[in-house]
């Protein structure tokens, strides 16, 4: 009967243990391809209730990737190398890792982003109220041997003055990516004497669709007698890459592997009449990542040209 009790307890204490088995996601590599989407453009001059102004805009890349260093990776070895040990068991492969091996933080480059070259988009402003309006657009890029297609909509906010306007944006985006992720999940069963932990790697193509929020501030001139007018406007966009839900290899239910950026964007520029109900803008935009840890180039660049009619 003592042994009975003794085999039972064993059985279970074992089944705790493993059920309480500790599991990590760590986000090895990411490259992805695709537009980055920036927040639409309408400066404030002489507005009126009803009116409705269409903007095409067309956006050039500098043709620079985005290169950098995204959070979730593994720690590595001294020679900045993920080390683990492959074990052929019967024709099984286990890759393990020895504890105490690992214990430096990854420094080196895990992300990165070839952006489209070229891209147009159409948004449309509608002054509901003098003060408030609606806005929505849509937006194609071709490159990578893919096209993108992309969705805004929102509300913004606009007061003027004799010779200045500002303009307040807040709304939401739709924007796709392509990916290539490479993720690790590993697994330490919690159990007296266990040193090392049991790790496997995934890798997973594809492309991927996302909403994200945006708000942006402009700054723009509206002095009669001047025959250039100028704009700032300054912008936080965020942009999810890939969300990858993965079954881990315990019991403890789903591992998700999350990527995304955040620009914060400042685009000046210029802007004149072209006739009474149109006008043309012209600016340079400055898109500097700011979730990643490491970036380069620190700041991208791309020119545009958009135009704008009024109705």
């Amino acid at each position: 009967m003592k042994t009975f009790v003794f085999a039972f307890l064993t059985g279970a204490m074992s089944l705790l243990f493993i059920s309480c088995a500790t599991q990590s996601v760590y986000l090895q590599r990411l490259h992805t391809g695709g537009p980055q989407v920036t927040p639409p453009l309408f400066v404030t001059n002489g507005n009126t209730v009803d009116e409705f102004r269409l903007a095409p805009r067309v956006l050039l890349n500098d043709k620079k990737w985005l290169v950098g260093r995204a959070a979730g990776h593994s720690k590595v070895n001294a020679n900045g190398v993920y080390q683990l040990d492959t074990i052929n068991s019967n024709g099984t492969i286990r890759y393990v890792e020895r504890e105490g091996v690992n214990k430096y933080e990854f420094s080196g480059r895990n992300f990165s982003w070839e952006p489209t070259r070229f891209g147009i988009s159409l948004d449309a402003d509608y002054q509901a109220t003098r003060f408030v309006s609606l806005v929505f657009g849509a937006n194609y890029s071709s490159g990578l041997s893919h096209t993108f297609l992309g969705a805004n909509g929102g509300v913004a906010f606009s007061f003027e003055a004799k010779s200045t306007a500002v303009r307040i944006d807040i709304g939401a985006h739709w924007s796709s990516v392509l990916y290539d992720a490479e993720y690790a999940v590993a697994t330490k069963p919690f159990s007296f004497g266990v040193r090392e932990t049991d790790v496997v790697f995934f890798h997973e193509t594809g492309k991927s669709s996302f909403w994200n929020a945006y708000g942006a501030f402009t700054f723009n001139t509206k002095a009669a007698s001047w025959p250039l007018q100028f704009f700032t406007q300054l912008a936080i966009n965020r942009q999810t890459l890939v969300d990858l839900d993965r079954r881990g290899v315990t019991a403890e239910g789903t591992s998700v592997v999350v990527g995304s950026v955040s620009f914060f964007i400042v685009t000046p520029g210029v802007y004149f009449d072209l006739s009474p109900t149109s006008r043309l803008l012209l600016g340079l935009q400055l898109r500097d990542e700011t979730e990643l840890l490491e970036a380069d180039p620190g700041v991208l660049l791309a020119p545009f040209v958009q135009f704008e009619f009024r109705f």
